[in-house]
């Protein structure tokens, strides 16, 4: 599953400096390459299975010291972050799913199963139509410190026909904000549980 993808230019500094004469001197160990675009894949954030469980580690990531050198750039930080709130939305409505409790959902993944309201549209992580509203729920109770269960209307997008079910949404609102609020970088807790970050109340 990709996770980000990206076009920075791979630039790894120099490591020594020589001096050539009184004037010169040249650099040595660097790179500067333009790049293409690539991903990033969900793998780097999640250590081995057998090691740890129900860890995402967002900075000290599985790389080499070149593909480190396009990570290390606050716009890429800053999206893995995003990306691990999200990432842990998704695994909890899987275990929902699993669990049966996320009625009208027919399958995890469309294009293995061929069901049409699946939770994802194939095996990079896109979510289907619909669904993908649950990574702009995520993205809100970032940014807001609130829990959509506070919006006592239905929340109106593009009115697709493949989400037609409030209740499941509601279950999408409850499921951001469980994502957000354990999540350590996001700065939202919700100690007294009324939906309000704390540093709101």
């Amino acid at each position: 599953m990709s996770e980000h993808i990206d076009t920075t230019t791979s630039e790894v500094h120099h490591v020594t400096r020589y001096a050539v004469d009184q004037d010169h001197y040249i650099n040595e160990g660097c790179i500067w390459q333009k790049g293409v675009p690539f991903d990033i894949p969900y793998g780097v954030i999640t250590p081995k299975a057998e090691e740890c469980e129900n860890l995402l580690v967002l900075v000290c990531v599985s790389g080499s010291a070149v593909s480190f050198c396009t990570i290390r750039l606050e716009p890429t930080w800053m999206h893995l972050g995003e990306v691990s709130g999200i990432a842990a939305a998704m695994t909890e409505a899987a275990k929902r799913f699993i669990r049966g409790e996320l009625h009208g959902i027919e399958d995890l993944y469309k294009v293995i199963g061929r069901k049409e309201r699946s939770l994802w549209a194939d095996q990079r992580g896109h979510l289907s139509p619909g669904f993908d509203r649950l990574e702009g729920y995520v993205f809100y109770t970032t940014l807001y410190g609130k829990s959509l269960e506070l919006i006592s209307a239905p929340i109106k997008f593009n009115n697709n026909p493949s989400f037609r079910s409030d209740d499941l949404d509601k279950i999408f609102y409850q499921i951001a904000w469980k994502a957000v609020v354990e999540h350590s970088l996001s700065g939202v807790t919700d100690k007294n549980g009324n939906g309000i970050g704390d540093h709101l109340d």
